[in-house]
């Protein structure tokens, strides 16, 4: 049973810092759903240097507490977070693992279109349509993604060719990597729903408040979210 938490333009870095709360705090198995988020920012991995991988900007930039490359998000971003506890989900605690795991949730999702996971992406053919973040700690896992319902393409142009990239990609420029999900489904909504007729079919779920959940963030935890540039603070 999974414990649901829907919520529709919560900001990005306050996402980000209820998930860290949530897999270092709390101890149920939890599916966060956020549809866009307030305001758009490029969102970094713990790693990744930002000379590196974005162009200059007045985009806020905002470093994750997980892994993963850079992302763009905005409104047409769709969120969902797996924040879960291995032993009960019966899944190695490891990166392919828990990978393998998400993939086989998607997949009914998307019959037919060649949908699969190739490092840290989720891929309809060749081309991208979402992002993956990780983390690990003791026996809870993270496993953030980022899908692209749509996207803007000036914002697109923030982001450098990255240094490291997925070998399916072949050096090809955003446009002819990326294929939005707003080819395939006519809403987010709609997405939105296959996904939880599925996660409650496998799984089943309970719905968990937004406003149960964020007292945690005024607990004392470890806190890693970080803004690196915001011209408008």
């Amino acid at each position: 049973m999974f414990s649901l938490i829907e919520t529709r333009g919560l900001d990005i870095e306050r996402q980000l810092q209820l998930e860290e709360a949530l897999l270092r705090l709390d101890d149920r198995n939890i599916c966060l759903i956020n549809s866009g988020t307030k305001s758009p920012a490029i969102v970094l991995g713990i790693s990744q240097k930002p000379h590196l991988v974005v162009n200059p900007t007045e985009i806020p930039l905002l470093r994750r507490f997980s892994g993963g490359g850079t992302v763009v998000v905005d409104e047409d971003t769709l969120f969902v977070t797996f924040i879960g506890n291995s032993d009960e989900l019966q899944i190695a605690h490891n990166p392919s693992s828990v990978s393998r795991w998400t993939t086989k949730i998607y997949d009914p999702l998307f019959a037919g279109l060649n949908f699969s996971h190739h490092e840290n992406d989720y891929r309809l053919g060749n081309r991208k349509i979402g992002g993956n973040a990780q983390y690990f700690c003791k026996k809870r896992f993270l496993h953030h993604t980022s899908f692209l319902f749509d996207w803007n393409q000036t914002r697109m142009m923030s982001l450098k060719m990255p240094p490291k990239m997925p070998s399916y990609r072949q050096n090809r420029p955003h446009e002819s990597f990326l294929t939005p999900l707003k080819k395939y489904f006519t809403s987010k909504e709609q997405f939105m729903a296959q996904f939880k007729e599925k996660l409650s079919t496998v799984y089943g779920y309970q719905p968990l408040l937004l406003d149960e959940v964020e007292p945690l963030l005024n607990q004392p935890h470890r806190r890693s979210v970080t803004f690196i540039n915001d011209h408008n603070r």
